[in-house]
């Protein structure tokens, strides 16, 4: 996108954005590269933004918004966030929260993508909640397949084929 919001634009809208990868974006000359949202209280789980790129927000930007961000996985994308925070997400950034996190995710690429996450992968059981909870039981976030149970891992969960 040439002004705002590359990979999802959202306006006056409460959305939940859940189990995405959002990745390889632009907003050249506006904000969130990943995701862009405006006036609206959006739910964003269990995604994975990466290597988007944006004036500023390259991951996500909130401009008069109340997003509840979580279980995310931010990573390339210059500035993560932009006027909003996450909680139990991995953030390349400083950025605080509750149960932030800040190391490298380890990706690797399997059968379905490249952001599948290393078995030794800080974002393995990491999140703020169950997987049976968040209904990513029957997922995986590793390239052999190993359903997430237990704690949800953070990021996008990819069908099991």
């Amino acid at each position: 996108a040439y002004d705002s919001g590359g990979g999802i634009f959202c306006e006056h809208s409460s959305p939940t954005i859940e189990n995405n990868t959002i990745s390889g974006n632009s907003a050249d000359d506006g904000g969130g590269g990943g995701i862009k949202c405006c006036d609206g209280s959006p739910t964003i789980s269990n995604n994975t933004i990466t290597d988007n790129t944006a004036h500023y927000g390259g991951g996500v930007c909130c401009q008069y918004s109340s997003p509840t961000i979580i279980d995310c996985i931010l990573w390339g994308n210059g500035d993560d966030l932009y006027d909003c925070s996450a909680t139990y997400s991995c953030i390349e950034d400083d950025d605080a929260g509750e149960g932030n996190i800040h190391d490298d995710p380890m990706f690797v690429t399997g059968p379905l993508g490249e952001y599948y996450l290393h078995p030794d992968s800080p974002c393995i059981d990491a999140g703020s909640r169950s997987a049976s909870a968040a209904s990513l039981s029957n997922r995986t976030t590793q390239a052999d397949g190993t359903r997430d149970t237990g704690t949800v891992d953070m990021g996008y969960h990819y069908p099991i084929p």
